[in-house]
């Protein structure tokens, strides 16, 4: 006779009962590991404080955070803003794979009296960049022909004093816009901030070594034994070309143009800027920017990029730390 095996009803219950149990015990368990290697948004979000910003809308909002926090994913974030106050609160994304939390960032309005009109348009900004590139090198041009070459380089004191008065009110008028364009380009996304960012940090260098001429002419002018000619570092000179010196001509060259920079720029437009310049121009190959420093990322004043001075014997890192960012 064929025997029937018996399976117990209560062990054979529990079974039933304990398989999906300890299934579903395995997703949360690793729902919860993945939740684990989530960042909370409090260490992600470096800066909660985004300054002033043109206006109150979403756009301006996340450009500043970007700026701010470069290293952010802001895709993977959502919004709310609050009508009643400066104030707005990000949370991770439902679906995000890399935050967790919320926190609460706070900004301020500029008043709209403090930009100037038109200066919100990108045509009109460039266009102003042209008209004082052009004004800027005429009010060079005009102290410049005070200066006789042909009597070794003295000054006509008659033709500087003609000049000299209405030069100076020039250039105090070109200081101010320069400004306002300054202040105007956070009103701007950050593809237009920084394209007109590189513009506008050509203009304020070609201002810069224009008011220094002016003054070593006024010096001139005022001793005329004495030669008032700045004083080039003689690195920059060198018939040396390697990793060293062209570290020795880096710290030199930061050391004047370190509070050149803008928040709009990033760090491959400083790196850009460093190789162009007149002083560096030879020794432009023996740098690149650092792998621990992003591209993408942003100058903020007293922030530190580094960059890597390198021949096929050397590899010396710099640590160029940034001066007042505007």
């Amino acid at each position: 006779m064929k025997k029937i095996s018996l399976i117990p009803i209560g062990s054979g219950l529990a079974s039933i009962v304990f398989l999906p149990l300890l299934a579903a015990k395995c997703v949360d368990t690793n729902s919860q590991s993945k939740e684990n290697t989530k960042q909370s948004l409090h260490s992600a979000i470096k800066t909660t404080e985004l300054g002033e910003l043109p206006r109150k809308d979403l756009d301006s909002i996340k450009s500043a955070l970007s700026v701010k926090n470069p290293n952010l994913k802001i895709d993977e974030l959502a919004f709310k803003i609050d009508e009643k106050e400066n104030k707005v609160i990000v949370k991770a994304n439902e679906n995000s794979a890399l935050y967790t939390g919320e926190i609460v960032i706070n900004y301020s309005i500029k008043s709209q009296n403090e930009i100037a009109p038109g200066l919100d348009n990108k045509t009109y900004f460039e266009s102003k960049l042209k008209e004082l590139t052009e004004k800027i090198s005429n009010t060079k041009k005009d102290v410049q022909s005070t200066v006789d070459i042909n009597s070794g380089a003295k000054i006509n004191k008659e033709n500087f004093n003609m000049v000299y008065h209405n030069v100076i009110m020039k250039m105090e008028e070109y200081s101010k816009e320069i400004s306002n364009l300054e202040k105007s380009l956070e009103i701007f996304d950050e593809k237009v901030r920084r394209d007109l960012s590189n513009l506008l940090l050509k203009l304020s260098n070609m201002y810069r070594d224009t008011k220094l001429e002016i003054e070593n002419i006024v010096e001139k002018s005022e001793n005329p034994n004495h030669s008032n000619t700045p004083v080039r570092p003689p690195v920059f000179d060198s018939d040396t070309l390697d990793a060293q010196t062209a570290w020795n001509a880096l710290q030199a060259l930061w050391d004047i143009i370190k509070n050149y920079f803008y928040k709009g720029q990033t760090y491959e437009d400083v790196i850009e800027f460093i190789k162009n310049h007149d002083y560096y121009k030879k020794f432009a190959s023996f740098i690149s920017l650092s792998p621990q420093s992003h591209k993408n990322e942003h100058p903020e004043s007293g922030k530190r990029m580094t960059i890597i001075v390198k021949d096929s014997d050397n590899s010396i890192p710099f640590n160029a730390n940034f001066g007042t960012v505007k």
